[in-house]
């Protein structure tokens, strides 16, 4: 963590508010998930970190119960025997931003040609912004140029409500421009 620059704080703000306080799993998130399917054709997930993580590493992608529920003992599992920083470091490391793109190492490089620790908050905020679908988001990004902006300030706004960001931080952060480089 420690030579990730502002990724930490970018995938707490975009992926799981309340990683820090909550035992694997986050009940608001999951109250918010099932209040927003209500509204939406498809539903979104109230997975944390730690739940994405065991996905990542231990399941397959298939949107079912079983699999939500194996997700869950095994996040459970992973936030007793390990502190919540190793959590996020592996999680950093494993993710997936974009095809064949994984962890923030070869995200950081891929899309800005930069090390972890060189990257802004705002391009942090872009590529954990880009997580809940990653080929979906490299696919659009690559046809129209176009990052998803409205996505990325609401992550750069997180990070300011948490404190992450200083008020002077996010308004640059906001002002600045995004150059991406479609890998």
């Amino acid at each position: 963590l420690d030579e990730a620059g502002w990724f930490p704080e970018a995938a707490i703000a975009a992926e799981d508010i309340r990683f820090r306080t909550h035992p694997g799993f986050d009940l608001v998130a999951i109250q918010e998930a099932l209040d927003a399917s209500a509204n939406e054709e498809r539903m979104r997930g109230g997975s944390t970190i730690a739940q994405q993580l065991a996905k990542n590493l231990f399941l397959d992608g298939r949107r079912t119960l079983r699999r939500k529920l194996r997700e869950l003992l095994l996040a459970l599992n992973m936030e007793q025997r390990m502190s919540k920083d190793a959590i996020l470091a592996l999680y950093l490391n494993v993710v997936e931003f974009g095809p064949g793109i994984h962890g923030i190492g070869e995200a950081s490089d891929a899309w800005f040609i930069k090390n972890p620790n060189q990257v802004t908050p705002r391009e942090a905020a872009f590529l954990t912004s880009i997580l809940p679908a990653p080929h979906m988001w490299h696919k659009k990004i690559s046809k129209t140029n176009r990052p998803p902006i409205k996505r990325v300030n609401e992550v750069l706004n997180r990070m300011r409500i948490r404190g992450t960001l200083s008020v002077s931080e996010h308004r640059w952060s906001i002002q600045e421009r995004l150059r991406v480089v479609p890998p």
